[in-house]
């Protein structure tokens, strides 16, 4: 079964972790503050394909799913 990040916060502290281990530093402050103040799931679609853990996916939708989502 695939896992979710319990909130928002966790999944972009994560994505940080995972650029500041590409750039060998710790993503400079003014970048960090831009990614908390974008919503960036409203740039995506309203369905997503998420994996199923089974080597396949399967649809998550916005309005039915927001925690599944992410938002």
């Amino acid at each position: 079964m695939t896992s979710y990040p319990a909130a928002p916060d966790e999944a972009l502290g994560d994505l940080l972790d995972r650029i500041a281990g590409q750039l060998g530093s710790p993503v400079p402050a003014h970048l960090r503050a831009a990614l908390r103040a974008v919503p960036r799931h409203l740039f995506l679609p309203s369905t997503l394909w998420l994996r199923d853990g089974n080597g396949g996916h399967e649809p998550c939708d916005r309005e039915s799913a927001p925690d599944r989502y992410g938002c």
